[in-house]
């Protein structure tokens, strides 16, 4: 597994009018989750904070949840 980064700093936003689109992408997207396990297995370098898909698969479930309650509201997410 290559060496990890000392120190990795997310952050990502979303404007209320594209925070109001995500639940129609989570509507046709959300049940295909299980479809990305391959591209992540795949591509998985010792990078990724997770550690396995189901991780992955939690966290996009929970996003589609957050999106759901934030409509109309903007989305600030920082991790690091």
């Amino acid at each position: 597994m290559p060496p990890q980064p000392a120190h990795v700093r997310l952050c990502s936003a979303c404007s209320p009018p594209v925070v109001v689109e995500l639940p129609d992408h989570r509507a046709l997207f959300g049940d295909r989750i299980a479809e990305l396990k391959p591209a992540f297995d795949a591509g998985y370098d010792g990078y990724c904070p997770f550690h396995d898909f189901t991780e992955v698969a939690l966290v996009l479930q929970d996003w589609g949840a957050v999106v759901l309650e934030a409509r109309g509201w903007g989305v600030v997410v920082t991790a690091g």
